[in-house]
């Protein structure tokens, strides 16, 4: 996505549960926004819808870098990514969900 002069590369995440365990993004997913990090025009973040309890988060990479550096668990839960990152807006339409992305895009652009 591309907003106000940023580019924000987001790898978009879907897990049932109240938790994510870490092995569920790439190595790979996890280099190359880590890489992308070093740019000052570019917002790398994590996604992650909770479909179970209807709720999703953004997290900027470096963030969840830290959660999974300080975390002895193979896992993060809710509110562990709650205080990591920021609450993306959700409303359930009849089959599809609607994100709130322009929030989403102020929460993370402002973080830098």
């Amino acid at each position: 996505m591309f907003g106000n002069r940023t580019l924000f590369l987001c790898e978009l995440k879907s897990h049932n549960g109240k938790s994510i365990p870490f092995n569920c993004v790439r190595e790979n997913q996890i280099e190359q926004l880590t890489k992308a990090a070093q740019f000052p025009f570019i917002v790398p973040a994590l996604v992650i819808f909770f479909p179970d309890v209807e709720r999703c988060f953004a997290i900027h990479i470096l963030d969840w870098n830290n959660l999974v550096d300080a975390s002895k668990k193979k896992s993060a839960n809710i509110a562990e990514i709650a205080q990591a990152g920021f609450e993306v807006g959700v409303t359930k339409l009849k089959v599809n969900y609607r994100y709130d992305i322009a929030k989403m895009m102020k929460d993370l652009g402002g973080q830098k």
